[in-house]
């Protein structure tokens, strides 16, 4: 357990000093978002190393069976993954990107991480993405406390990236052992923005290709050609590209 907390609860966290942070207020805003959102998210404060928030409903972890446990660990999640994808987590850990390398503060201050890694659920391995996003960062660029969010994946293998604010895109080379740029270079038309614009909405197919004057086949079309170009699988993803490259 110990080297799990090393890993999970120092983080990105290089600090010596203990500040305050308003838990009381950072609970309060990350219930609200999760009641509003429905998703499994959990918070760290890692001034104190410590679980700061755990929404009650965490999907598939109902589904897990004594066997599936490979340690002791606050975060459900992590106490279902193997000692290979452990080792994945400190390479991560140790390599992370930090202000100056290719992002700016105010970016790393609002970057967000998402890694796609397996678990075992009921002795079957199955992927899910977790999404991290900083909630205190000191001047220093230490982050204090950090937000996470957990749905399904459709991957197939352990998948790391960084968004930047500044339409930037940083994978993380499992081989080379650290993040590199990758040159996104997204080109929406007009008619993809308008569709994308109307999914983030929550129009259906119908609903957009009616507003639009074109066909619910046109519609389709036109989702996986938006897809292809954001290199996503899943109408969730292609919306967090949207937002944080601001496409729209």
């Amino acid at each position: 357990m110990n080297e799990v907390n090393d890993l999970l609860f120092s983080g990105c966290t290089f600090c010596n000093e203990v500040e305050e942070i308003d838990t009381k207020l950072l609970v309060s805003n990350i219930t609200a978002f999760t009641h509003i959102s429905n998703m499994s998210t959990f918070a760290i404060d890692y001034v104190r190393h410590r679980l700061l928030y755990c929404s009650d409903h965490l999907i598939y972890i109902n589904e897990a069976v004594s066997s599936d446990k490979k340690r002791e660990c606050p975060v459900p999640y992590w106490s279902l993954i193997s000692d290979n994808t452990l080792e994945k987590f400190f390479l991560i850990r140790n390599n992370y990107l930090q202000p100056g390398q290719g992002i700016s503060f105010d970016d790393y201050r609002h970057h967000v991480c998402t890694i796609d890694y397996p678990i075992m659920i009921n002795n079957h391995e199955l992927f899910i993405t977790q999404k991290f996003t900083p909630l205190v960062v000191n001047n220093d660029g230490i982050i204090k406390a950090g937000l996470f969010t957990i749905s399904s994946s459709n991957k197939k293998e352990m998948i790391c990236t960084i968004f930047s604010t500044a339409d930037k895109r940083f994978h993380f080379d499992f081989e080379k052992n650290r993040f590199e740029e990758y040159n996104i270079g997204i080109n929406l038309s007009d008619v993809e923005k308008a569709i994308i614009y109307r999914i983030k909405m929550g129009m259906t197919n119908e609903e957009i290709a009616k507003n639009l004057f074109i066909s619910v086949n046109t519609v389709k079309t036109h989702r996986t050609h938006i897809f292809q170009k954001l290199h996503v699988d899943t109408i969730n993803e292609a919306l967090t590209v949207v937002e944080n490259y601001h496409l729209l």
